[in-house]
C-alpha cells in the first residue's frame, strides 16, 4: 500500500497551483466599479480625417521617377506640396482616423513628414473627375501624382 504522505503531498501541490492560478483583483460581476472623475481626462486630440484617392489603374502616365516632398492635407484630401495623391501602388497602406500612410515594410508616415514617392506625375485632373477616381469636388490640383510607393526622402 502506497505511503500516505505521497498522496498528501500530490493533494497539497495541486491545491497550491490551484490557488496559484486564481485571479487576484479582479472585480466580481456584482461589484460596482468606482471611477473618480476628479481627475481631468487625458484625451489626445483627435487627427483630421484624410481622403485617400485610390485608383486601380496602374498605367504609366508622364514621367517615372522620384517626388519628394511634405505630405500635407488640403481641403481634407492627401498631397504632397501641391501635387494631388492617387495612390496606384499595391505597396501603399493608409488608415484614416488617425491618419498614417505607410509602405509594405511597415514604415508609416503622417502629415508633416517629408517623404520619396516613386510613381509618374500626370496633368490630366479633368480625366480622374470624369471617370470618377475623384469623387470629392475639395480634391482639386492642377497636377497630380501617381504613387506606387512611399519611402523616406530618397536624397
Amino acid at each position: 500500500m502506497p505511503n500516505k504522505h505521497i498522496y498528501k503531498s500530490i493533494f497539497g501541490v495541486l491545491l497550491l497551483v490551484l490557488l496559484g492560478c486564481q485571479p487576484q483583483n479582479a472585480p466580481k460581476p456584482t461589484e460596482q466599479i468606482n471611477i473618480d472623475t476628479a481627475q481631468p481626462s487625458k484625451v489626445a486630440p483627435s487627427e483630421p480625417s484624410v481622403f485617400v484617392v485610390y485608383s486601380t489603374n496602374r498605367q504609366a502616365v508622364g514621367n517615372a521617377a522620384f517626388y519628394t516632398g511634405t505630405l500635407n492635407a488640403k481641403n481634407g484630401c492627401l498631397y504632397i506640396n501641391d501635387l494631388l495623391i492617387v495612390i496606384t501602388g499595391l505597396y501603399i497602406d493608409w488608415q484614416n482616423e488617425p491618419f498614417w500612410i505607410g509602405n509594405h515594410r511597415g514604415e508609416k508616415f503622417t502629415l508633416g513628414d517629408e517623404v520619396s514617392v516613386g510613381g509618374s506625375q500626370s496633368k490630366n485632373y479633368d480625366e480622374y473627375l470624369t471617370n470618377g477616381v475623384i469623387n470629392t469636388p475639395n480634391c482639386k490640383a492642377e497636377k497630380v501624382w501617381h504613387a506606387v510607393n512611399i519611402d523616406k526622402p530618397f536624397l
